[in-house]
């Protein structure tokens, strides 16, 4: 895969290279960590939340994988000019999917930013906002972008039989879902999401909890009666998920945040319970 015969020639702007290239960035530092190893704060939490059975993961490609990372350089090395590029249709379609990411992680972060201000959406006024420019942006070059594809598509179907052509389509889908689901998932898990799940939504109230009991003891308090505890921290789950509090599970639970959510935690614990220091 790469620029061979059934690549096609485009031109691109410099604002429509930045918003491809903003989204294959964020992709390839989620596979940086990825790669390490780790578990990126985005990404669906398999282990905590359970889908159900059958649920599509979608199948990862080290050749689509590579393509990625290889358009997200390419992108990178002309975002502040544009020009003209040669890519396939493959890489168009990554490069779409590049604009969708940069949209979907932008309005995480300002919803985000909502939750923390404790405003709601409809107290702001978007008519001047800047993400409205950034949302007409964003449509235009990815119907740019489509249009461009159609060409490559009629390019690669000249030159692939199109069972070969219907296969090579599908393991792509099946590829930019498994990056969804394991470098960037945006969305928020809703109370319903674990309806009828009661395993896991004990699991994630035990992995809370001791994240609580390991910060109350570091901050050098006797640990409060169990019961009263877990109580607290349900009740942190609930505001959490109804957007009473910035701070989402894949946070909470990630080893690489865990100090940052036990300090939360403690908080949140403090004002509701009367800890009892330690005696020295």
């Amino acid at each position: 895969m790469g620029l061979g015969p059934e690549a096609i020639s485009l031109r691109l702007t410099a604002n429509q290279v930045s918003l491809i290239s903003s989204g294959l960035d964020f992709i390839f530092r989620s596979d940086s960590i990825y790669r390490d190893g780790k578990a990126s704060i985005f990404s669906y939490p398999l282990r905590l939340c359970p889908p159900p059975d059958g649920f599509n993961q979608g199948k990862f490609s080290q050749q689509f994988m590579n393509l990625v990372l290889s358009l997200a350089r390419r992108m990178r090395s002309r975002v502040d000019r544009g020009g003209r590029f040669r890519m396939s249709s493959i890489e168009i379609r990554a490069a779409i999917f590049g604009v969708r990411i940069n949209a979907d992680w932008l309005r995480f972060r300002k919803q985000a930013q909502q939750r923390l201000s404790g405003r709601k959406s409809s107290s702001i006024d978007i008519g001047v906002a800047p993400e409205v420019q950034l949302k007409k942006r964003t449509a235009e070059t990815i119907s740019t972008l489509e249009r461009h594809l159609k060409r490559a598509n009629y390019r690669l179907l000249s030159i692939m039989p199109r069972g070969d052509y219907d296969n090579l389509t599908k393991r792509w889908r099946a590829h930019i879902r498994w990056m969804r689901l394991h470098l960037a998932y945006f969305q928020t898990l809703r109370p319903e999401f674990l309806t009828g799940k009661k395993r896991a939504r004990q699991l994630i109230v035990d992995d809370l909890t001791a994240i609580a009991v390991m910060a109350i003891r570091r901050e050098g308090y006797e640990l409060p009666d169990a019961v009263a505890l877990r109580k607290v921290i349900r009740q942190f789950l609930a505001y959490s998920r109804r957007g009473r509090l910035p701070y989402q599970l894949t946070y909470m639970l990630n080893k690489k945040t865990e100090h940052g959510a036990a300090n939360i935690l403690f908080r949140f614990v403090e004002q509701r319970l009367n800890l009892v220091e330690v005696e020295q």
